[in-house]
């Protein structure tokens, strides 16, 4: 299922074993009527929504994110290298922000090609999580990609409302193909 995500978002050369993902949680259906954003991809042949004001295709450029988004778009902070298929991390310390409206807010990311882990922090609102905070992160936003597969970042108690949802990776070569939300 995951291959068949990351092939969707246009992704090539992926290895022939992908590891299997553990359910943890019991999942509950997101309510239709709320869910005002969309899957979302993030490189550079399918991507919708982006709001940084250039985009430079292959090769490692600074992206400065724009002051505020409107709701469904993103934007990304730090030095990054745009593909096709997705945008992967060249410096630390990068970050994507997305304004959205749903219940939870996933992303397919695959570690640094290297094999190395790429730890992040999320916010909702500028904010630590909480209560809000997803399957693969704790309530203050932490977590680590390890592998390429779907990450459930986000899952809201409360009403849902338009918001801004961040990820601030603190290690270079994490790779972000796509969001999807529930």
């Amino acid at each position: 299922m995951i291959r068949n995500l990351l092939e969707d978002a246009g992704a090539d050369d992926l290895p022939e074993n992908n590891a299997a993902v553990a359910v943890r949680d019991v999942e509950r259906s997101a309510d239709p009527s709320t869910l005002r954003s969309s899957e979302t991809y993030v490189g550079s042949s399918r991507a919708f929504g982006f709001a940084n004001s250039s985009s430079a295709i292959g090769v490692t450029h600074l992206y400065v994110a724009p002051p505020w988004l409107r709701n469904n778009e993103w934007a990304l902070h730090g030095t990054w290298t745009l593909h096709g298929d997705r945008a992967v991390l060249d410096e630390v310390l990068g970050s994507i922000s997305y304004r959205f409206h749903a219940r939870d807010v996933n992303v397919i990311l695959s570690p640094p090609s290297d094999g190395s882990h790429a730890r992040f922090t999320v916010r909702l609102d500028g904010q630590s999580p909480g209560d809000a905070h997803g399957l693969d992160v704790d309530s203050d936003g932490n977590g680590v990609v390890d592998q390429p597969r779907m990450y459930q970042l986000i899952r809201q108690p409360d009403a849902i409302a338009d918001r801004l949802f961040e990820i601030e990776f603190l290690d270079a070569g994490a790779e972000t193909f796509c969001f999807t939300f529930g």
